[in-house]
């Protein structure tokens, strides 16, 4: 969970000028941030902009994202529906719980990224000027994902913003170092455009879109009654919104603690990789000569 707000501010509203309450306009740029398998509020977030605004709205604002929030933000930059977003939250969703977590949830995320990347070779074109993902660099140093030279770049950057060590399995080292989750690293002023980025999250009181999560929630996919009700909510919290923006910059901070930890989870993952790609060549070179003695 990520609650990254200095306790000494409180969080403020502005409305921007001409704004009207029954004509809200669409943001200069929107961010979803990091919500684990509460992503499906995500779900009824993204679909409620789609009423409000239209189905082609990704066309007029530049969509980011971080953590899970960042495949959401792809979703829309693409120009997939809710619905497809639904589907691919569901279908991860029974994986996980088809498996009984013997593989790591992001095992399956992975698998999508890499299957949806697959289908067109120049998404990474398509989307340049729409998406931008973010991930961390040691220690709390964000940086945005914005240009890739392939999908497969692509990927990794995705895949790396997500990352939360030992929990998911180990991401690529981006431009050759190691990364976190994006979501944990990133500061207000991070924002493109600064407090007037729509802020769509989850355990935030900085983000104008807001729910607030149990870990169960965020750690074991909803499935039934439980997933309609937050696409639900995701849904009705958006079309509530009145178009005020809240004062971010300065009031969202890095999530320092969570930092610690996930550093710390990342060394060991690293010296436990290392160590299995130490032993498995010998392994099987031990195997072949076993083979060939019988």
């Amino acid at each position: 969970m990520d609650n990254s707000v200095s306790e000494d501010k409180c969080v403020t509203a502005h409305v921007h000028s001409g704004t009207e309450l029954d004509a809200i306009p669409i943001p200069k740029s929107i961010y979803f941030g990091g919500a684990a398998f509460g992503v499906c509020f995500f779900v009824g977030v993204f679909k409620a902009m789609a009423d409000k605004w239209g189905p082609d709205f990704y066309k007029k604002t530049l969509v980011c994202g971080g953590s899970a929030g960042s495949i959401i933000a792809m979703q829309i930059a693409l120009g997939k529906d809710p619905k497809y977003a639904g589907d691919v939250y569901a279908l991860i969703g029974d994986k996980t719980h088809a498996r009984g977590y013997a593989l790591r949830p992001s095992d399956f995320l992975d698998e999508y990224v890499d299957e949806l990347l697959r289908s067109d070779e120049n998404i990474h074109k398509s989307i340049e000027t729409r998406f931008w993902c973010g991930s961390t660099l040691f220690y709390a140093q964000h940086q945005w994902h914005k240009q890739w030279r392939d999908n497969a770049d692509l990927a990794a950057c995705i895949k790396g913003g997500y990352n939360i060590p030992l929990y998911c399995s180990k991401c690529d080292k981006l431009e050759g170092y190691e990364v976190v989750d994006g979501a944990y690293g990133l500061q207000a002023s991070d924002f493109p455009h600064g407090d007037d980025t729509l802020f769509v999250g989850a355990c935030q009181n900085t983000a104008e879109i807001n729910i607030e999560l149990s870990i169960t929630q965020m750690l074991i996919p909803s499935h039934g009654p439980e997933y309609d009700g937050l696409v639900q909510k995701g849904y009705d919290t958006f079309m509530r919104w009145d178009g005020r923006m809240k004062t971010k910059v300065g009031v969202r901070l890095p999530n320092y603690t969570a930092l610690f930890f996930l550093w710390a989870f990342k060394l060991i993952q690293v010296v436990l990789h290392t160590i299995k790609n130490w032993f498995q060549p010998k392994v099987e070179q031990n195997k072949r000569r076993v083979f060939v003695g019988f």
